[in-house]
């Protein structure tokens, strides 16, 4: 049994999910581009995310350490704290307010 409950509409991979801890993650694409750089792929970062996290901070932690080869963001979520995660080849902001 999978310790998150997904949801996609994507023929691979879960871009929606909480986990046992109780922490979500959802992306969003930015406008589609050609990959820039080398990176790991967001559906690897929405499971290691969905099995690993248990906070928020972890969550944002783990994509910040990333190098991302196409813009995405994350909405990262748990019971006492929510942000967006702006991840893009060229850097990774964290919007919290």
């Amino acid at each position: 049994m999978l310790p998150f409950v997904p949801y996609t509409h994507h023929w691979i991979g879960h871009p929606d999910c909480p986990n046992a801890a109780g922490v979500f993650v959802s992306i969003s694409s930015l406008p589609r581009g050609e990959a820039v750089d080398l990176g790991v792929q967001w559906k690897l970062l929405v499971g290691a995310i969905a099995s690993a996290c248990t906070s928020a901070a972890e969550a944002v932690d783990l994509l910040i350490g990333m190098s991302h080869p196409r813009s995405m963001t994350y909405l990262i979520a748990d019971r006492v704290s929510a942000c967006a995660v702006e991840a893009t080849p060229r850097g990774t902001v964290v919007w919290d307010r």
